[in-house]
């Protein structure tokens, strides 16, 4: 591992020798970086990328270090053992193997965004034709012009005024399909703090893949 001063912050790097036409940079949640590159002589490069380094580096610092080892779920943190039952038990989230905990969390999941699209449904003034609850890699919701909402199954990681907040975001799009001013009017009736819940949830994301067994179940 070595290491290089960036804006009097010191960042360790490791360079992983591959034969690719352009090198790499991985942030990792643990707060270094990775580099895929063709060569050794990295360091301009991560100059050049000095400022998106940090401020992915801030985002990681807002990580809370309990999720390296414990399991979040709906916003708290679990101890993580294995056992012949599925479920939650106390402080403690026990599983046999991944897909019964898979299913577990689906069922959670599913029973909680049923619960509040019921609540907004009528308030917003339409009806999902269908629910989905997926393994997204790259977003936490999307809503298709079938009318169908789909939930990546990491939001049953999020505190529920979190998973509140998704709820909202996706039935809006039932009306306004684009991020307008007017999607972003209907959904600030509910949660006028909005901007401050995005910001929430790119923590979040961070947070749930720094866990060994929540990338365990996404990667699976």
């Amino acid at each position: 591992m070595r290491s290089i001063n960036l804006n009097g912050r010191e960042v360790s790097y490791e360079v992983i020798r591959r034969r690719v036409k352009y090198l790499r940079i991985h942030v990792i949640p643990e707060g270094y970086l990775r580099i895929v590159s063709p060569t050794d002589d990295v360091e301009e490069v991560i100059r050049e990328k000095e400022n998106w380094i940090l401020r992915k580096l801030a985002l990681f610092d807002e990580i809370p270090q309990e999720a390296f080892e414990k399991f979040p779920l709906f916003g708290s943190f679990y101890e993580v053992e294995r056992g012949d039952e599925t479920g939650i038990y106390k402080n403690r989230i026990c599983y046999r193997d991944l897909s019964p905990l898979e299913r577990f969390l689906r069922t959670l999941l599913k029973k909680e965004l049923l619960k509040l699209i019921g609540s907004y449904s009528p308030l917003i003034g339409r009806t999902p034709s269908r629910v989905f609850i997926r393994k997204n890699r790259s977003r936490w919701g999307s809503c298709s012009s079938r009318g169908n909402l789909s939930f990546n199954l990491m939001a049953v990681s999020l505190p529920v005024d979190l998973i509140d907040y998704l709820v909202v975001h996706e039935l809006a799009h039932l009306i306004e399909l684009s991020h307008s001013k007017a999607f972003w009017s209907i959904v600030s009736q509910f949660h006028p703090d909005y901007r401050k819940k995005r910001q929430e949830l790119r923590v979040w994301w961070l947070t749930v893949w720094a866990n060994p067994l929540w990338r365990l179940i996404m990667e699976g």
